[in-house]
Parts: C-alpha cells; sequence; structure tokens
C-alpha cells in the first residue's frame, strides 16, 4: 500500500509487513484475496491519495482518496457571539448554545459539565433544562439555568463523544454589570492619577 500526500509517496506495506512507523495502520487479508487498510484515530494529516499496487502483469493500480474533516466546536452566548467568557447578573438565566459542526451523522448529543457534575441529568440543583438537536452535519445544544446564583460561576464544558470538547468560563456577580465594574475601575485609577498629580505639584510649590 503507497500514500501520497503534499505530492510525496509514502510506502505503508508490502504484503503484510508494514513499513510505516505509525501504528495506527493495520492490514487485514482475507480468504478471497481482499485486502483491507485500517486507520485508526484519524487525523487530518491523514488526508490524501491510497494506492493499492499489484504485482501483475500489467501490473494493477487502485486508487482511493481520504477527505477527512475536522470538527469544529464552539460555545456561543444568547445572541448567536462566539465567546470564552461570560458575566451574568445573579438572579437571571444563565443561556449557553454549544454548536459542534462538519461532524457527518453524529450518534451522540452534546454533555454539558459544570465542575465534575453532568448537566444533562442533574436533578439536584433544579431550573436546569437542556435542549438538544442533530442535523446533517453536526449537532446543537442550548442549556438554560435559571436563577443564576455566584455557586453556578465557573468553567461550562461542551463534548460530543468521539469528536472533541470546548469550554467558556462563566462569572456570575452580584450588584454590579461588567461595563459598570471596569467603569469603576477606571474612575478609581483616574482618582488615584489625580491625587498622585497633586500630590507632586504641591510638593514642587513647597520647594519654591
Amino acid at each position: 500500500g503507497v500514500q501520497e500526500t503534499e505530492g510525496q509517496l509514502r510506502l505503508l506495506s508490502v504484503g503484510l509487513e508494514i513499513y510505516s512507523r505509525d501504528s495506527r495502520y493495520t492490514f487485514q487479508r482475507s480468504e478471497d484475496n481482499y485486502w483491507q487498510l485500517t486507520v485508526a484515530g484519524v487525523q487530518e494529516t491523514d488526508q490524501g491519495l491510497y494506492e493499492c499496487q499489484v504485482t501483475s502483469h500489467p501490473p494493477l493500480a487502485y486508487s482511493r482518496y481520504l477527505h477527512v474533516t475536522v470538527p469544529e466546536l464552539k460555545i456561543l452566548d444568547e445572541r448567536g457571539l462566539r465567546i470564552l467568557s461570560k458575566f451574568y447578573n445573579a438572579g437571571s438565566t444563565l443561556e449557553l448554545k454549544c454548536l459542534i459542526s462538519r461532524v457527518p451523522r453524529p450518534q451522540h448529543f452534546i454533555l454539558w459539565v459544570h465542575g465534575n457534575r453532568i448537566l444533562n441529568f442533574d436533578t439536584t440543583r433544579g431550573g436546569i433544562s437542556v435542549k438538544s438537536d442533530i442535523f446533517d452535519n453536526g449537532v446543537k445544544s442550548s442549556l438554560f439555568i435559571a436563577n443564576a446564583s455566584p455557586l453556578d460561576s465557573g468553567n461550562y464544558t461542551c463534548s460530543l463523544a468521539g469528536v472533541g470538547e470546548t469550554t467558556v468560563a462563566v462569572h456570575v456577580i452580584i450588584g454590579e454589570t461588567p461595563a459598570a465594574m471596569q467603569h469603576g475601575t477606571g474612575a478609581l485609577l483616574s482618582s488615584s492619577i489625580c491625587t498622585s498629580l497633586f500630590t507632586i505639584l504641591f510638593s514642587l510649590w513647597e520647594m519654591r
């Protein structure tokens, strides 16, 4: 068997003798002389042309091109924007959407995990609901947590078995919105700068 990637040929096997150092490749031969190549844990670098050559007269060769699709995982907020972190006010409803695309015919639903709790099956907190939909080339899941509290802060991970996972950091705050927090920090910084400037000017005036 021969693999061609980026214009370069690579010998994988001759008969049942494997020449590739990649242990993910295995070869089988059935009683009716049917040869099978198996690639475990397919990676993007496995994409390319594979050729089976038969040492007959004249020589025969059968080629197949392997297309590898890389799944895309992302978490969105209630506005459909991709996020890595999100702030919520205490008492509001936490809403996260997980979209996993470029997965042909997915066989599983998305799992949501917070800490060591699988939220899809969590009945201890209450107010948690998960809605999932499978479509042709992916799966989407929406997580809702009513009456959020600071205890709901932390990392939320959505995962699909055999595909991967992605995580978002959630912060539930009391009293101030993120914009107000940033404004307060800016005001404090400006006040500190003004105080320092006044001290310097006063010291210079005394030195006169």
